[in-house]
């Protein structure tokens, strides 16, 4: 059995990350042994491998229908990239539960392509549609381009602005098969993409568009991205669920700032007051980002980076305890913004660990003897 046949089975559960293909090995030897083991009814549920899981896998695991699916792939044009295969971006590889498959229409990006992502309310105003829009535009002209998820709203304003830019490409994150456009009206960009981008989902084609698909895929669309740029959101949004996984995985997040009294606005004056950047038009983003930090930082050995002053002075002040921010601003006497960008970048040098939403610990291998 090859290799494409068994991360299509894996994709087929619907739920699989990199976590779970990485326990699936350890406790079995192989995705192969794993697969034959779970069609025998073998079922090694430890350490996040829960008995529903391997059933579901199980379920899945015929050989001959998983290879006819693949063929009918081929027939549809829908390409396939596992984990493993050079195609699949380093940058998506690099996040948790990183997904075991993309499904896509067109192309994947590539490996240095600079990507932004754009997102926004749905029900999203004018002045809203048009930031997008422009935003978009103008990042493609400079030759950093677009991902989003393809929604009305905002989404489609992204999508359509890097359109607009003779050089930009775009990229549409599914929450169902790449088979068919969700929502229907976008079947126009969605063909359009496929010639200046592509259309990307980790669901095997005949996925239907669940709502518990939504907030999964959205980890890929900051995943893919050096950066988030939210241009309106309330406060309790998907687009905030996507800056959040962003700060997780590291990434730049920008907001444009708005009305203290338009709900519109809410969510973004919230991140600009946790510390994303204040965007007052494209040179913003432009000048800020840089895309050769976080693979510097990886490619780096942690023992030989160094901390600067300020970094110090809060890193002295976390231990294995969660700690809030609110009582690490207290401590270091730091405006907020900058507190939040300092812990950023310890993140990205594996100094901190954000263990839930604005609470941080030290990196237990850096606690003691830290001088």
């Amino acid at each position: 059995m090859n290799e494409r046949i068994l991360y299509y089975w894996l994709a087929k559960e619907g739920h699989t990350g990199k976590v779970k293909h990485d326990q699936l090995i350890k406790k079995y030897g192989s995705l192969r042994d794993a697969f034959y083991a779970l069609k025998r009814g073998e079922f090694v549920n430890e350490g996040g491998l829960t008995r529903k899981y391997l059933e579901r896998l199980a379920f899945f695991a015929e050989e001959g229908i998983l290879e006819s699916e693949i063929k009918r792939l081929d027939n549809a044009g829908i390409s396939m990239a596992c984990l493993t295969d050079a195609e699949y971006p380093a940058k998506l590889k690099e996040i948790y539960a990183a997904p075991v498959c993309l499904f896509y229409r067109g192309r994947l990006p590539g490996q240095d392509e600079p990507l932004i992502a754009i997102v926004g309310a749905r029900a999203c105003t004018e002045k809203g549609r048009a930031l997008a829009e422009k935003t978009a535009y103008e990042l493609c002209e400079a030759g950093v381009n677009v991902v989003s998820g393809l929604a009305v709203g905002t989404d489609t304003a992204a999508h359509k602005g890097a359109l607009r830019s003779h050089n930009g490409a775009t990229y549409g994150i599914l929450a169902c098969g790449v088979d068919r456009c969700y929502p229907a009206c976008n079947n126009g960009l969605f063909v359009e993409m496929m010639g200046r981008g592509g259309v990307i989902s980790e669901f095997v084609p005949g996925t239907a568009p669940l709502r518990v698909n939504f907030p999964q895929r959205n980890r890929i669309i900051s995943g893919l991205s050096d950066g988030i740029l939210v241009t309106e959101a309330r406060v309790h949004s998907g687009s905030l669920i996507t800056a959040d996984m962003g700060l997780d995985q590291g990434k730049n997040i920008y907001a444009f700032p708005g009305d203290a009294n338009d709900p519109l606005s809410a969510g973004t004056n919230r991140l600009i007051q946790l510390g994303a950047k204040l965007v007052r038009g494209t040179e913003d983003i432009l000048e800020e980002i840089d895309l050769g930090l976080k693979t510097r930082l990886i490619e780096q050995p942690l023992n030989k980076l160094t901390l600067e002053s300020r970094e110090k002075i809060v890193y002295d002040t976390l231990c294995l305890v969660p700690r809030h921010i609110s009582d690490i601003m207290k401590e270091t006497d730091m405006p907020e913004e900058e507190l939040f960008h300092i812990l950023l970048v310890l993140e990205l040098k594996g100094y901190v660990c954000r263990t839930s939403f604005e609470y941080y610990i030290a990196e237990p291998e850096h606690w003691y003897g830290q001088s």
